[in-house]
């Protein structure tokens, strides 16, 4: 299971993580871009509400959210967010979110973000925000890239214009992950994350007819 530092975190993964297995098929390929260890900063697309969890079932490492504050108001997803110990982002404090950020770089975690500022409501990329480039600079921290692939159309995504009110388009959906190799902080800006995170997307769909072999790391508890 995914490896949190907390025993009780780890055995709360578990159900989260096989429903998240049985629903979708996942496929990681790039795996070995993933450092084993240190703080990493993750920028990709964002086209649906279970993209975090997909990308935690995916992976090998515990992986540090950021969310914004209205899902903190959220009843039933407040104690969810704590629980994991989501960074929440209000965009009257902005800064507040990043300076907790780069502290949970600097503790050698994994930190996600979604540079372009929320959900996809077409399911194309839009332009990424600076905010991770400036934690990974102050950390000193790797940025890898990732795409993923599958769950636009989900019930969960923007699709048709309404979330969640929509028949499930087939039954068990590849998903398919790619991680792209880390990029400097200082090499590294928005413009070049953002094509780095589009080259993934081409390189997935070039791929006999959009398949992604799977290259997944061996999971430790």
């Amino acid at each position: 299971m995914v490896p949190y530092p907390s025993r009780l975190k780890r055995i709360a993964s578990i159900p989260p993580y096989w429903l998240t297995r049985c629903v979708y098929r996942i496929q990681l390929s790039g795996a070995e871009h993933l450092p084993a260890s240190g703080g990493v900063v993750l920028v990709g697309n964002h086209v649906s509400f279970v993209d975090v969890v997909v990308l935690q079932a995916a992976l090998p490492r515990a992986i540090r959210y950021l969310g914004a504050t209205w899902l903190f108001e959220r009843w039933w997803l407040r104690s969810f967010m704590r629980w994991f110990e989501v960074v929440p982002v209000s965009s009257l404090r902005p800064r507040e979110a990043i300076r907790r950020a780069t502290g949970c770089l600097r503790d050698g975690e994994v930190v996600c973000l979604f540079p372009e500022g929320g959900i996809s409501k077409d399911g194309s990329l839009k332009p990424f925000r600076p905010g991770f480039a400036l934690m990974a600079r102050q950390a000193d921290a790797p940025v890898v890239p990732f795409y993923i692939d599958g769950l636009w159309g989900s019930i969960f995504s923007f699709h048709g214009g309404r979330f969640f009110w929509k028949l499930p388009r087939s039954f068990r959906p590849v998903v398919r992950i790619a991680l792209g190799p880390p990029l400097r902080p200082e090499e590294m800006d928005t413009e070049s994350a953002h094509r780095r995170v589009l080259e993934l997307k081409s390189d997935g769909s070039d791929r006999s007819g959009g398949s992604v072999r799977s290259n997944r790391s061996v999971r430790s508890d």
